[in-house]
C-alpha cells in the first residue's frame, strides 16, 4: 500500500475544453456505448409498434395505456442522453473558467472552490469514484455520468501528475483507472 507522506496538491482552472471532454467521456463510456445508447430507442420502437399491431388485430384499445406511459418515458430518456451534455456545456460556457484547488490525502480528497475556501469545499472518499480517465492534459474523475472533477496536469504545487496517477490507480484499482494516450 502506497502511503503519502505529504498530500498531493493541484490548482487548476476548469475550461470549456475540459468540460467538453468531461461530457464526452461521461456520456459515452464503455466499450459498447453505441449499442447501449441505441438499445432503448430500438426497444421503444418494437414495443410501440407491437401495441399498435395488437390493437389493430384485436380491436382492443385498452392496451393503449402502455403507449401512453412508454412515450413520456422515452422522451425523458432521450432528453437525458441527447440534450444534457449540451446543457452542461452551455452552463460551462456561461460560467467561464472556474478555479479549484485539489488536495489528495491518504484517506480522503478535497476540492476547494475558488481562491477562498468560503465558496465551498467538497470532501470525497476514494471509494466514491466510479472511473478515472488519465488523459495527457488532465485527470477526469467521475462519481457518475455527470458529476466529477477535472484535475489539470499543469497545476501541481505538491507532487507530480505521475505520482497522483500511481496513487489513484492504487486507490481505485486497475478496472476503474483508464489510461488514455
Amino acid at each position: 500500500m502506497n502511503y503519502l507522506l505529504d498530500p498531493i496538491c493541484a490548482e487548476t482552472w476548469d475550461t470549456y475544453e475540459g468540460y467538453k471532454t468531461f461530457c464526452e467521456l461521461g456520456m459515452h463510456k464503455g466499450k459498447h456505448h453505441r449499442i447501449k445508447r441505441l438499445l432503448p430507442p430500438v426497444l421503444f420502437f418494437i414495443v410501440f409498434l407491437s401495441v399498435i399491431i395488437y390493437v389493430i388485430i384485436s380491436h382492443d384499445i385498452s392496451v393503449f395505456f402502455i403507449d401512453a406511459i412508454l412515450v413520456p418515458c422515452y422522451l425523458y430518456y432521450w432528453s437525458l442522453t441527447h440534450t444534457m451534455p449540451q446543457k452542461m456545456l452551455d452552463r460551462a460556457s456561461e460560467k467561464g473558467e472556474e478555479y479549484h484547488r485539489y488536495i489528495f490525502a491518504n484517506e480522503l480528497f478535497y476540492c476547494i472552490d475558488g481562491k477562498e475556501a468560503s465558496r465551498g469545499t467538497t470532501v470525497k472518499q476514494y471509494a466514491d469514484i466510479q472511473e478515472i480517465y488519465d488523459l495527457p492534459d488532465a485527470f477526469y474523475i467521475f462519481f457518475d455520468k455527470t458529476k466529477g472533477f477535472i484535475v489539470d496536469k499543469t497545476g501541481f504545487t505538491v507532487g507530480t501528475p505521475d505520482t497522483l496517477g500511481a496513487f489513484l490507480r492504487e486507490k481505485v484499482g486497475e478496472q476503474k483507472y483508464i489510461q488514455a494516450k
